[in-house]
């Protein structure tokens, strides 16, 4: 009896190794279709059906079709008929078609109806290599639309920029020359009738001076920037007292914070060195840091400017502080970004180029700047300069 069953198992076992041969040999062939067609999925499809009659236990009458999306392909063949086995294919998790095989007569019970439990190993093996094929297909096609959508928005950002630029130049050459005649009249009519004006004309006179500075001083700043950003300004460095040249400015300030009852007040450290800096620029940082802290501050409050020298850190200080409703935490880091809007419970309040222009100005020199506030109490802007022996 032994002998008898012996030649059975060796059937068995030759079966077995057929189908592991015949196994093999397709998801081989769906291999090399991959590499041949890496670019072209429909091209995968269409040989694997091919391949699949052949590695089935019954060839003959074996039939496939894949479906994809909106398309089929299948068999010369195929049918569909009751002896049915599918798998799907899924591509980022989601259905997008099947694999399907048919018998095209009916055979003995099996595993899976007619199917041998091998057989449903390869149909999904099939399905979950020809469902990457198309996912790696997908990403590649989203990865160029990607970059041609990134290269298109950089194109129109370069145009924008270039537009922006030209608007920019063209609105620093309109506004400066009016508004230089503005100031020289106006200087003209104080030369010819200062000794004519009421104190309150004086003031007027004053304070449409301090306005007509601060309009200067706007452009001033818009220009600088695009010179900076471009690389393209260059430091006039020389030697100058930082307490005189904010004494100055203060000077200049008090004339329109007295209009609201606001004082502008200094405190200079005596004895400190001179700083080698840019005077020009850095009277604007000045300038605008107060002209800031003047605008927020509100009736009756009052604005600080001290200057001083640490001289275990060879740095100047200059700390410009206020009796505003402060600046909300999140914004600290963004206030000196250009065209920067600072959200309040009251309203949004917009603090233009002006910062811009003083982080990049100070920058230049090799110095730092920033803010440290709290609502409701005030902010206090601190700028330094490297002492240059």
């Amino acid at each position: 009896m032994g002998n008898k069953k012996l030649p059975e198992e060796q059937d068995s076992l030759l079966n077995n190794v057929g189908l592991f041969v015949k196994e093999l040999n397709c998801l081989y062939g769906l291999a090399e279709l991959i590499a041949k067609y890496n670019d072209s999925p429909e091209e995968v499809f269409s040989g694997t059906v091919s391949l699949i009659p052949s590695a089935w236990q019954y060839p003959d009458i074996t039939c496939a079709r894949i479906i994809f999306k909106d398309r089929e392909f299948k068999t010369d063949d195929f049918k569909i008929t009751p002896w049915k086995q599918s798998a799907a294919i899924r591509v980022f998790n989601a259905k997008v078609g099947a694999i399907e095989v048919y018998l095209l007569e009916e055979k003995p019970q099996m595993a899976e109806g007619p199917f041998l439990a091998q057989e449903r190993k390869l149909i999904n093996a099939l399905a979950d290599r020809v469902g990457r094929t198309a996912e790696r297909k997908q990403m590649e096609e989203d990865l160029a639309q990607a970059k041609k959508t990134v290269e298109d928005n950089y194109k129109k950002l370069r145009e924008l920029e270039d537009m922006k630029d030209s608007l920019t130049h063209m609105i620093i050459h309109d506004l400066n020359n009016p508004l230089a005649t503005v100031l020289g009249l106006m200087y003209v009519l104080k030369m010819q009738f200062e000794d004519k004006l009421t104190e309150g004309q004086k003031t007027s006179l004053a304070i449409a001076f301090a306005a007509g500075d601060g309009l200067r001083r706007m452009i001033g700043n818009l220009l600088d920037i695009n010179k900076m950003e471009e690389g393209k300004i260059r430091l006039r460095y020389g030697y100058f007292n930082l307490g005189v040249i904010a004494e100055e400015v203060v000077g200049q300030m008090q004339v329109i914070a007295r209009v609201d009852e606001k004082t502008v007040s200094l405190e200079a450290s005596e004895n400190i060195p001179d700083v080698s800096a840019d005077k020009g620029l850095i009277t604007r940082v000045i300038a605008n840091l107060v002209d800031n802290a003047v605008k927020y501050t509100p009736v009756k409050g009052s604005v600080c400017v001290k200057t001083l020298y640490n001289r275990d850190e060879k740095s100047f200080y200059v700390h410009v502080s206020d009796t505003g409703d402060g600046i909300p935490t999140e914004y600290l880091n963004k206030i000196f970004d250009k065209f920067a809007q600072v959200e309040t419970k009251k309203a949004r309040t917009g603090r233009g180029l002006g910062l811009t222009f003083c982080k990049m100005a100070v920058e230049a020199h090799g110095g730092k700047i920033w803010v440290e506030s709290e609502p409701g109490k005030g902010s206090i802007f601190t700028f330094t300069l490297p002492h240059k022996e």
